[in-house]
């Protein structure tokens, strides 16, 4: 069947049909993936972000949370790490490795909760301030300008303040606070893009405004986007270390990796293991984080050839 299909297009002159829009999809897809994996910290940066979220989601399999996490066992306090105890235990003779672990889905859920709110939200006001235009548009980017001028820790903290120290506070601040960065990005993408010819083809055919923008305009500036939330990503979780190294966050005996740092500081020259490791998690995941938002940054600029 296939050779004869291949004869009769040799006959006839035809070619089989070819999905351009596809091809050029998966092409410009492919290209983006050969710069980025070309980077050596962008794949020490992979590595990292597996190893984290292995241990957000299998925390239960690995550790009791009960048992090993919550639990005081005094019995076994302060001790240095060890074969039974990798990280040693705290002054509750609690597992340090363990709660490490669990930390890990602390602190990359609200990482990327935040993230993602943060995303969502800004985009929809950047997306419909550029298309619309105007007089909206010069509201809206007043209001966004507003919160741009105050620092987004400060006004994350102002936020948590307010509304208590607890987890959901927490993300709702750190979501509000990085809103503005999302939304003046997309503007600027769709404004750049917004009269272009395929857009006006749209317009022709009928296409009513939220067509346009989401299967339109939203697909072509995704690249921006997704550089921006790799480095809110990682912000993020520094804030949210930050804020419950201060008791702005999560609060004890919940295990997140500021709240340990913040609960250590005593046993700073005593049990330096107990301030060290949870440290170096926080070190590490920011560390991929902007590895990653590096390196797709370099992938998705047109004009770095490599």
């Amino acid at each position: 069947m296939k050779m004869s299909s291949l004869v009769m297009q040799a006959v006839t002159g035809s070619a089989p049909a070819v999905d351009l829009h596809v091809y050029k999809k998966r092409t410009q897809f492919g290209e983006v993936w050969r710069r980025f994996r070309r980077s050596k910290g962008a794949i020490v940066g992979l590595i990292i972000i597996a190893l984290m979220l292995f241990c957000a989601l299998f925390a239960n399999f690995l550790f009791d949370y009960n048992t090993e996490v919550i639990e005081p066992n005094y019995d076994e306090a302060l001790e240095t790490p060890s074969a039974k105890h990798w990280f040693g235990t705290d002054e509750f003779g609690r597992d340090v490795f363990a709660r490490v672990v669990f930390g890990a889905r602390l602190s990359l859920y609200i990482g990327l909760t935040s993230t993602t709110s943060a995303l969502i939200f800004g985009v929809l006001i950047g997306a419909f301030s550029g298309y619309i235009g105007g007089r909206f548009d010069s509201i809206v980017m007043r209001v966004v300008d507003v919160f741009l001028a105050l620092p987004s820790i400060l006004l994350a903290l102002t936020i948590v303040a307010a509304l208590g120290p607890n987890i959901n506070n927490l993300i709702l601040a750190i979501s509000i606070a990085n809103i503005p960065y999302f939304a003046r990005i997309f503007r600027a993408e769709v404004l750049a893009i917004k009269d272009k010819e395929f857009i006006e083809a749209s317009r022709a055919l009928g296409a009513n405004r939220n067509t346009i923008i989401f299967r339109e305009i939203l697909p072509n500036c995704l690249s921006p986007i997704i550089v921006q939330a790799s480095i809110i990503m990682a912000l993020a979780v520094i804030v949210s270390a930050e804020f419950s190294f201060l008791g702005l966050g999560v609060q004890p005996p919940t295990p997140e990796w500021g709240c340990m740092v913040a609960g250590a500081r005593k046993f700073l020259l005593s049990s330096p293991y107990l301030t060290i490791f949870p440290g170096v998690a926080i070190m590490l995941t920011v560390l991929a984080f902007n590895l990653v938002g590096d390196a797709l940054r370099d992938a998705t600029d047109p004009r770095l050839k490599h």
